[in-house]
C-alpha cells in the first residue's frame, strides 16, 4: 500500500478490488463501535487480486482505510474527529452518527440538520 496515495483512496483509484466490506456489512451492523481496523486489514488482502491501480472502482474499503488512518492520527474515533474538524463550531449541535451504523462509520451514517449540512 506504500505506493498508493491518500488521493487514490479518496478518488477510488487505489486498486482495492474486490470490495471486501460488502460481505462484512451485515455481520458488523449494529456492533457499537467503528470497525475500521478490521475492514482495513481485509481491504489490504485484496491488493493485487483484481484491482488495477489508477482505474476507478468504487469500494468502501478505501473509506475504511481512510477512517483507520484518521483514528490513528487523531487519537479518537473517526466520528468525533470528523465532527470536530469538518463541521464549523457553530454547526455542531445536530451532527451525530446513527448508532446503528457506528461499525460502518467510515462509509456512512451521518445525521445532521439541513442547516448544519449546508454549513459543511
Amino acid at each position: 500500500m506504500r505506493d498508493r496515495s491518500l488521493a487514490s483512496l479518496v478518488a477510488m483509484t487505489s486498486g482495492l478490488n474486490p470490495d471486501r466490506s460488502q460481505s462484512q456489512m451485515n455481520r458488523t451492523y449494529r456492533m457499537g463501535d467503528t470497525r475500521n481496523i478490521g475492514f482495513s486489514r481485509d481491504a489490504l488482502k485484496s491488493i493485487g487480486t483484481d484491482g488495477q491501480p489508477g482505474a476507478f472502482f468504487y469500494s468502501n474499503d478505501n473509506y475504511a482505510l481512510l477512517g483507520a488512518l484518521l483514528e490513528a492520527l487523531s487519537g479518537t474515533d473517526n466520528v468525533t474527529a470528523c465532527r470536530d474538524r469538518v463541521f464549523p463550531k457553530g454547526h455542531r449541535s445536530t451532527p451525530a452518527f446513527n448508532a446503528d451504523w457506528m461499525s460502518l462509520a467510515a462509509f456512512g451514517g451521518w445525521e445532521a440538520s439541513t442547516t448544519d449540512y449546508t454549513a459543511f
